[in-house]
């Protein structure tokens, strides 16, 4: 068959001219000038023809047009005067490849790939589909049923066929048109495309670019689908169990707060206690004085100041943060060990610090929380040391990093255990004393929340002229985060 011709007056909407070639494709067509504007078919070849020509500099497009099961190429020529000349043939993918053999080796190829690959022209519809698109997604057949037709005419068949399954086929319903997204910013684009097929949930990383021909006419999309299905379901299992996890590390948290403040408070209450009930003796007896009374209400009041500033400190570590802040170290390190002055105190143990002034982008209280697992876990190691018990604390700036280092003179890490310290669960305390999550979540929240690390080693050390040994953990956090 040679070229089918005519013109388009887009002024008038009437075909003007037309060769005996494109009487006999649209055979219903007696006479020209003809006007399409009721003819459904053409007005939709048309409009098509007009789309193609959407961002031409050179006013050329191409289009592929589906009539009696064959596949027609046509180009598009803007005239003067709102004019368009439409000439077509038969489109046969192996005679646009020039090469039978090429064409075979490609289909071979493509049809025994586990990805999903096609081509659609710039309406959407196919004009190639490999079987595995055909056979996973579109429910096809074979190879040749997709040419020409659409993603929506398979899906609403899917549907028609499993009326009493609603979610039996709802791939895409969810997503965008990725297709126009390709077309508009006309470039390779990726996106992740969901949604169920034969009643299952199917996840596809969907890769796609808009081709040209030799002379820069746009014909449409080529695209590629990976099921990542398994991918994805596996990360969601790790996303709930870190939620999991940060959940009974602030739970965890919770617990050694609550025994702080017991700590903390048990004094001051005691204080509240002894002083009320002193007043109520020497009132008794009549041996209250002013003086006296004045001293224990002023008393009173220090101890219950003390107490509301403990509640104020536990309170704000608990407050989660939804943006990230600027704060100060040295802040953060007077309300860490506010924060577990008692235990320290309870201990014995002498805090050594050594901090310059530095601005930390975090979650302020997240980053307090690592730093009260790391201190808590050198005070129950340092339980164990007889004689001076000391912690020390570092920080300073080196190569645009902040380096923050904790370390104490308890004797170090097993090395049979340090590779294990921040994996979730492992613990070395009796099952009444940790839950082995503490390391874990304090790395997760330095690397992935902080984009930082936090690394242990054992170091040995000097101090005040006597040789120690003990676990030392290094923060470092990129200048401006």
């Amino acid at each position: 068959m040679g070229q089918i011709i005519f013109s388009v007056d887009l002024n008038t909407n009437k075909i003007t001219l037309a060769n005996n070639r494109f009487h006999k494709l649209f055979s219903d067509i007696k006479t020209i000038p003809y006007s399409y504007e009721k003819d459904k078919e053409l007005l939709e070849i048309i409009e098509n023809a007009k789309a193609s020509l959407q961002g031409s500099r050179i006013r050329l497009g191409r289009i592929f047009v589906n009539k009696n099961e064959q596949v027609y190429l046509f180009d598009i020529d803007k005239m003067q005067e709102n004019v368009l000349i439409l000439s077509g043939t038969k489109y046969n993918t192996r005679e646009h490849l020039k090469n039978e053999e090429i064409y075979k080796l490609l289909r071979l190829l493509s049809d025994n790939l586990p990805d999903m690959l096609w081509a659609k022209d710039v309406q959407g519809k196919y004009i190639f589909a490999n079987k595995a698109i055909c056979d996973n997604l579109l429910m096809a057949k074979d190879t040749q049923e997709p040419i020409g037709k659409n993603d929506v005419f398979f899906a609403y068949r899917e549907r028609e066929k499993h009326k009493d399954k609603k979610d039996w086929h709802t791939f895409g319903e969810l997503c965008f048109n990725s297709d126009e997204v390709v077309l508009e910013k006309m470039k390779p684009m990726r996106f992740e495309e969901y949604g169920n097929v034969k009643g299952k949930l199917l996840h596809l990383e969907v890769h796609k670019a808009p081709f040209f021909d030799e002379e820069g006419r746009l014909l449409g999309t080529v695209g590629s689908g990976r099921d990542i299905t398994e991918e994805v379901i596996t990360k969601n299992k790790l996303k709930e169990k870190d939620q999991l996890l940060m959940q009974q590390s602030k739970m965890a948290a919770i617990g050694e707060m609550l025994q702080n403040i017991a700590h903390q408070w048990r004094q001051p209450l005691s204080s509240i206690s002894s002083i009320s009930t002193s007043i109520i003796v020497q009132k008794s007896i009549d041996a209250l004085d002013d003086e006296y009374l004045l001293s224990s209400m002023e008393n009173l009041n220090n101890n219950a100041q003390y107490l509301s500033k403990t509640i104020d400190d536990f309170r704000d570590f608990f407050r989660p943060n939804k943006e990230k802040t600027l704060f100060d170290l040295k802040d953060v390190e007077e309300k860490v060990f506010s924060l577990i002055s008692s235990k320290i105190k309870k201990g014995d143990i002498e805090i050594i610090t050594d901090l310059e002034t530095m601005e930390i982008s975090g979650y302020k209280n997240e980053f307090i929380q690592v730093l009260i697992n790391i201190i808590n876990n050198a005070i129950d190691a340092l339980m164990e040391v007889k004689g001076k018990r000391y912690i020390f604390v570092k920080s300073y700036k080196k190569n645009k990093k902040y380096i923050i280092k904790i370390k104490d003179n308890a004797g170090g890490i097993p090395s049979d255990i340090m590779t294990n310290i921040f994996e979730p669960y492992f613990t070395t305390k009796h099952q009444t004393q940790g839950t082995g999550i503490g390391l874990y979540m304090s790395e997760e929240i330095i690397t992935k929340h902080m984009n930082g690390s936090l690394t242990a080693r054992n170091k040995e050390f000097v101090y005040n002229n006597k040789n120690y040994k003990g676990a030392q953990f290094k923060i470092v956090l990129k200048e401006g985060n």
